[in-house]
């Protein structure tokens, strides 16, 4: 697998804002393996999921500090040494776990992301209703143009867990006109509307694997929303990142998280676990997109599967 796959974002240093920083985290995990090679049973690393996840929790000496998850050799590291003492005592509960979470969601994601299916809608709606609401805000714009971004963004969003190839362009349209008004509760005639003017470069979301597009899915949304909103302000990934993720979630290091969790569902996923499960993030913008939703997409289902992943 190459560091940046166009058709699916497997880690999140997979994600664009990420790709400088790569080089780094696999320096970091390297150095993290050649010290369990030494001593399998090193008291700094704590092994969960038979040895898929290693969270470092010790004095390790000089290795540089990794804020995500990074993957080497079928190994999930997790650099969680700012969470606890000298001593080893756990002093940050809430970043520990919330770290642990992203790493548990991405070992599912690389194992078998097929998992994450039967959660699509509720996550596409949340992801959909988050992110255009923030971009109304940010341009003031009509409930029209709102909507429009909704279905947009949950086109780009559902997209991302598909790993089906359509035969034809018409059979990938019968399937959005399905899945896309049932998971926003929009009108079906909005997206054929969308449709009729922008087909190619709209479907080419899902289509992104076809030889001919050098572009990520990103920078594909951000083509879209260029060819349907003429004349208004110029999309690029990091003005959507600006727009959307700013006040996302209540933690450190918020923005960035919120920002590969736009491309990288299992992050995702640990944002919206921690704005169900903690009630400051309702006053966050994730928080009242989720609220928001609970009617048309409720989360019940979406509860039961991180409790039982989350063992």
């Amino acid at each position: 697998m190459s560091i940046y796959d166009r058709e699916k974002i497997y880690t999140s240093y997979n994600t664009i804002t990420m790709l400088g920083l790569h080089q780094k985290a696999y320096n970091a995990a390297k150095a993290f393996e050649r010290i369990l090679v030494i001593d399998n049973d090193d008291e700094n690393f704590i092994k969960t999921m038979d040895g898929h996840i290693v969270s470092v929790i010790g004095d390790i000496g000089e290795i540089d500090k990794i804020d995500h998850p990074v993957v080497l050799n079928n190994v999930i590291y997790i650099d969680c040494r700012s969470y606890y003492s000298k001593g080893g005592t756990l002093k940050s509960k809430y970043e520990n776990d919330f770290l642990y979470a992203r790493a548990i969601y991405e070992y599912l994601w690389l194992s078998d992301s097929e998992i994450f299916f039967p959660q699509m809608n509720f996550m596409v709606d949340a992801f959909s209703t988050w992110a255009s609401n923030a971009l109304a805000r940010e341009q003031v714009t009509s409930i029209l143009v709102q909507s429009q971004y909704r279905i947009l963004l949950a086109i780009y969003y559902s997209a991302i867990f598909s790993n089906d190839h359509y035969h034809s362009k018409e059979d990938l349209v019968l399937y959005l006109l399905k899945l896309i008004p049932k998971i926003t509760g929009l009108p079906q005639q909005l997206l054929l509307d969308l449709l009729e003017m922008h087909e190619e470069t709209i479907l080419a979301l899902y289509m992104i694997n076809t030889p001919e597009l050098k572009t990520s899915r990103i920078e594909l949304l951000c083509e879209v929303f260029n060819g349907v909103f003429e004349g208004g302000i110029l999309f690029q990934p990091y003005y959507l990142f600006n727009a959307i993720c700013r006040g996302s979630i209540i933690m450190a290091n918020g923005v960035a998280i919120a920002t590969i969790g736009m491309e990288h569902p299992p992050t995702f996923c640990a944002m919206l676990s921690l704005s169900l499960d903690r009630n400051e993030q309702n006053k966050t913008a994730l928080g009242r997109a989720v609220m928001s939703i609970s009617r048309r997409n409720n989360p019940e289902h979406f509860k039961l599967f991180l409790k039982e992943h989350s063992k």
